[in-house]
């Protein structure tokens, strides 16, 4: 069963009457033939199933998505649960672009989502969205020798690099 990337974005709510495409999810999970999550496949590809929660002004986050105790699907950024976002009724819904989902956030507010895309995962999964590029980096400290500059040109071209670095946690680049 080949793992799927999905794409969330915020559906319509009194602060974004229109939705949004740039606060939302992006996650890797397994899912069964007919759209709905997979609960025996997760457990065998648990380290791809990853999220990043984006959010216009402020830092990505990246992390796993989770089955918690009681059979519960969230998405979780640290170990624990108090970071977790639980997600309603998950194991109920069919990943088919144009469904909405609701996801009780970090300040408690659930919020919808629609499910705007559903594509096969590639692997390694990337998971930044590259319609919106990471912040530009620093310029490089120390002299101003041509090995600097190529250095500097080398971290400009490198979005793992920029824009957070890579690897999990809060604040991280792409999963």
């Amino acid at each position: 069963m080949p793992l799927k990337h999905i794409r969330l974005e915020l559906a319509r709510t009194p602060d974004h009457p229109q939705g949004s495409a740039v606060h939302g999810y992006e996650f890797v999970a397994p899912l069964a033939a007919d759209g709905h999550l997979d609960a025996e496949e997760w457990k065998a590809h648990k380290p791809q199933c990853t999220v990043r929660r984006f959010w216009r002004g402020a830092a990505d986050e990246n992390g796993h998505l989770v089955h918690t105790r009681g059979r519960k699907w969230a998405f979780s950024y640290a170990a624990g649960e108090d970071d977790d976002e639980p997600i309603f009724k998950f194991d109920r819904h069919r990943f088919v672009e144009g469904e909405y989902l609701s996801v009780t956030e970090h300040d408690g507010v659930t919020r919808p989502f629609r499910i705007v895309r559903v594509r096969r995962a590639s692997a390694p999964t990337q998971t930044r969205d590259t319609r919106y590029p990471p912040p530009p980096c620093p310029p490089p400290q120390g002299g101003r020798g041509k090995k600097d500059r190529r250095v500097a040109y080398q971290l400009h071209l490198s979005p793992p690099l920029c824009g957070g670095g890579g690897g999990l946690g809060r604040g991280g680049g792409a999963a």
